[in-house]
């Protein structure tokens, strides 16, 4: 009987990785079975993911968002290790439209968590670093937080491999999504580039080849300088601990998928890690694509063994992101997939 994988992560700001592979399990039917992995890259819902692999649990923190308004957000605790999820903190989904200046925008909340966590007794932060709204260089979090004690690690997730600085770094990649006119975006790529030469003059630390150092608007810059955490890949970490190469031995297909892929999928994205990971680990199994939309879909093909996008072309985003239709829309994507092959 063949048997598909669902390693899904989070459709933004519509469904989460748990609803994605629910929904493409409802594609199922005889020979197929199927089993539901769902997994993320350091941006929303990481906290969640992890906490459950890891057999942790969930606990509620008082912090502020990116626009200093007072929030409830939740970290998972393993042992004494907290996860925290900086989208759940200071988040692109988070915050209006009308709202979004990352010149104004601010990660204190997330030095708020962080410093609540090592008051509890946890003493390994991991933090994903990707959904942010903000592009502050982590200044705020280092306002709030101050110095880690000694005995405390931290580890940083990052959802993409960005540099610090130029074309794919982190302003002029993300801080257009983020509210920035071309105005700010070259006021922030200028205050970045002055701040990656002073670490490099007084540091010795090159942030410009420093993978992950772009991710979260600079807050990897910041906490890998600051607090000498770890840059990791938030999906290849995710991955791991979730165990999908263990759950994908005996695979015929393994389907990943996001809300939207493109270049930036290759940077380090999940489904680009999900590929990766099982071609590192030997396991020949196929591997398909599948996401609500696609572009530079010649790109993707090269890693990918099948690349789809489940909306038509003719629906307005603003429809397609609707959680029932989205469920819909991909639900039918996969009956589509599985009854073609």
């Amino acid at each position: 009987m063949p048997k598909v994988v669902f390693a899904f992560d989070s459709f933004k700001g519509c469904l989460s990785a748990h609803e994605a592979c629910l929904a493409a399990a409802k594609g199922v039917a005889e020979p197929w079975r199927y089993e539901c992995v769902p997994l993320s890259d350091g941006g929303e819902g990481t906290a969640a993911i992890l906490t459950a692999a890891l057999g942790g649990e969930t606990k509620c923190i008082e912090a502020h968002d990116a626009l200093m308004r007072p929030i409830h957000t939740e970290i998972g605790i393993v042992g004494t290790t907290a996860i925290v999820d900086v989208a759940s903190v200071c988040g692109l989904f988070m915050i209006e439209p009308a709202f979004r200046n990352p010149l104004k925008l601010t990660t204190y909340g997330v030095g708020e968590v962080m410093q609540k966590a090592v008051a509890m007794g946890c003493r390994h932060l991991i933090v994903g670093l990707g959904g942010s709204a903000t592009c502050d260089l982590g200044r705020g979090m280092l306002q709030c937080m101050g110095t880690v004690p000694n005995n405390v690690k931290v580890t940083a997730l990052c959802d993409v491999n960005a540099p610090l600085c130029g074309p794919t770094g982190a302003v002029r990649m993300f801080a257009p999504q983020k509210g920035a006119t071309p105005e700010m975006e070259e006021l922030l790529e200028q205050d970045f580039q002055r701040y990656a030469d002073h670490i490099l003059t007084t540091r010795h630390i090159d942030l410009q080849s420093l993978p992950g150092a772009g991710a979260a608007g600079g807050l990897g810059a910041a906490m890998h300088v600051a607090y000498g955490a770890q840059l990791t890949s938030g999906a290849e970490y995710v991955v791991g601990a979730c165990q999908l190469t263990q759950r994908a031995k005996d695979a015929t297909l393994v389907v990943t998928g996001e809300g939207h892929s493109d270049q930036q999928t290759l940077q380090g994205k999940l489904p680009m890690q999900v590929a990766q990971c099982l071609k590192r680990m030997g396991i020949k199994t196929k591997v398909a694509l599948i996401s609500g939309g696609v572009s530079h879909e010649k790109m993707l093909q090269r890693h990918f063994d099948i690349v789809r996008a489940v909306t038509p072309s003719t629906m307005q985003l603003a429809q397609a992101m609707k959680k029932d239709v989205a469920s819909q829309l991909l639900h039918t994507g996969i009956q589509n997939l599985l009854a073609d092959l």
